[in-house]
C-alpha cells in the first residue's frame, strides 16, 4: 500500500484527484513514467515565456536557439514563438492597462498552500493591481484539448498560492488562460474568469477535504473524464475502469460478447456511449503497460511479441544534404506550401484573409450535453430507427 508521503498532489492532476480519491493512491503504487514529447515541448515554451518576461524581450528573439528539457533539445520555431507572444502580449496588456511595469510581475514563483503541506506548484506569472484585483495567468502549449477556465480547479490552486504570497490583501482574482494553438471558430484564445477571495476560501475548504479523501486507505477510484483528460498513469490497472467498461456487455454472458447495437435503445446507447471513450482509453492505455512490461521488464505477454519499429527515411544532415544539391537542383529539392489561415493572416492581415477563407461543413457529429456547440435539428426518422429496432 502507498505511503500518504509519496502521495503527489499537483494542480495539474487536480481535477482526478478531487473526483477520484482512490486514484492518488494508485498512481502512487506504479513506477514513474517518462515524459511525452508534447509535454517536453510545453515545458519548453514555458521556459521561452519565462525567459522572455523576466528579460523583457518577445519570443522571436529566441528563433533558432535551443532549450534543453529533460536532456533533449527542443528548438524555438517560428511558430512557437508566434504562439507564445500571444501569452507576453496579454500579461503586458494587463500590467500597462494596470498602470505596472514588469517589476511588479511574478514570474515562475513557487507556492506551497498554508495549512495544506503536500499541495504546491508554481505559478506561470502574477501581479497584484492597485485597484485591489489578483491577476494569475496560465499559459497552454497544448493544441489538442480545450483547456476551460470557469471552475478549473488546477487554476483556482494556482490562485490559492498567488493569494498567499500576496498576502490575502486582494479582493477578487482574475484568472487567465493563454492557449494560442487551440484554434476553433467561437472561441478565444485568451480566456478569463473572476472569483472572489471569499469563493476562494471555500474553494480552498473543498480541497482539503478531497485530500483528507485520497488519505483512506479505502478510499474508492471513480472513473470519469478527468481520467482521460489528466492522462491518469494508472488508467490501464484501475479495477474501477474495467469494471465500468465491461458493464457495457452482456452480464449473464461470461464470455466477452456485446449486444447487438441495433437492438439496443435509446438509453442502452446512451450508456454504451458514455462508456465508449472510456473503454478506447483503457484498452490503449492497458496496451502501454503491456509495452512497458514486455519492453522494460521481459514480460511475456501470451500471443504476442517484441518487433522493432520501422521508421521512415530521414535525413542524417539536411544541411549537409543541401550542400549536396542546392547548386545543382535550385529551388527543385524544396517543397512550397501555403501557410494556414491562421498563420498567413498575421502576415496580410485579418481583413484581406477573411474574404478568402470559409468553414468547410463536415455534417453532425453526436457529441455529450456539456460539450462545446449549440444543439442543431436533426432529422426525425434518426430516432425513430434507434427507437423501432429495439426487439
Amino acid at each position: 500500500m502507498a505511503s500518504p508521503y509519496k502521495m503527489k498532489f499537483s494542480p495539474s492532476h487536480s481535477k482526478r484527484w478531487i473526483n477520484c480519491a482512490g486514484s492518488a493512491r494508485l498512481v502512487a503504487e506504479i513506477p514513474p513514467q517518462p515524459s511525452s514529447k508534447h509535454a517536453m515541448e510545453g515545458t519548453a515554451a514555458h521556459e521561452l515565456a519565462s525567459n522572455c518576461l523576466k528579460l523583457g524581450q518577445d519570443a522571436v528573439e529566441w528563433v533558432g536557439e535551443e532549450i534543453e528539457v529533460e536532456e533533449k533539445l527542443f528548438k524555438v520555431t517560428e511558430e512557437m514563438a508566434e504562439n507564445v507572444q500571444i501569452y507576453l502580449d496579454t500579461v503586458r496588456g494587463d500590467l500597462e492597462e494596470n498602470g505596472l511595469t514588469t517589476e511588479e510581475l511574478s514570474v515562475e514563483t513557487k507556492f506551497q498552500v498554508e495549512g495544506i503541506a503536500c499541495l504546491k506548484g508554481t505559478n506561470d506569472a502574477s501581479f497584484s493591481s492597485p485597484m485591489g484585483k489578483l491577476y494569475v495567468y496560465d499559459y497552454k502549449h497544448g493544441a489538442g484539448t480545450y483547456v476551460e477556465v470557469e471552475d478549473n480547479s488546477q487554476l483556482q490552486i494556482y490562485a490559492l498560492g498567488a493569494m498567499e504570497k500576496a498576502g490575502w490583501v486582494n479582493e477578487e482574482v482574475e484568472i487567465v488562460i493563454v492557449q494560442p494553438r487551440y484554434e476553433r471558430e467561437g472561441l478565444n484564445r485568451v480566456r478569463r474568469w473572476t472569483i472572489s477571495k471569499e469563493d476562494l476560501t471555500v474553494f480552498k475548504g473543498a480541497v482539503q477535504l478531497a485530500i483528507d479523501r485520497c488519505m483512506d486507505p479505502m478510499a474508492p477510484c471513480t472513473p470519469g473524464s478527468w481520467c482521460k483528460e489528466s492522462f491518469c498513469p494508472a488508467f490501464g490497472v484501475c479495477p474501477a475502469v474495467r469494471t465500468k467498461a465491461m458493464s457495457v456487455v452482456d452480464k449473464d454472458n461470461k464470455s466477452l460478447v456485446f449486444p447487438d447495437p441495433a437492438k439496443l435503445t435509446p438509453e442502452e446507447v446512451a450508456k454504451v456511449l458514455e462508456a465508449s471513450s472510456l473503454i478506447a482509453a483503457w484498452a490503449k492505455a492497458v496496451r502501454d503497460h503491456a509495452e512497458r512490461q514486455a519492453i522494460d521488464l521481459g514480460v511475456n505477454i501470451p500471443g504476442y511479441k517484441l518487433i522493432s519499429k520501422k521508421g521512415r527515411r530521414a535525413w542524417i544532415d539536411e544541411m549537409l544534404t543541401e550542400n549536396e544539391f542546392e547548386h545543382e537542383f535550385g529551388d527543385a529539392i524544396y517543397d512550397k506550401k501555403l501557410k494556414s489561415p491562421a498563420q498567413l493572416e498575421k502576415v496580410v492581415g485579418k481583413d484581406r484573409v477573411k474574404e478568402l477563407t470559409q468553414i468547410p461543413d463536415k455534417g453532425l457529429e453526436l457529441v455529450p450535453e456539456g460539450a462545446k456547440g449549440d444543439a442543431v435539428a436533426a432529422p426525425n426518422q434518426v430516432f425513430k430507427v434507434i427507437e423501432q429496432t429495439k426487439n
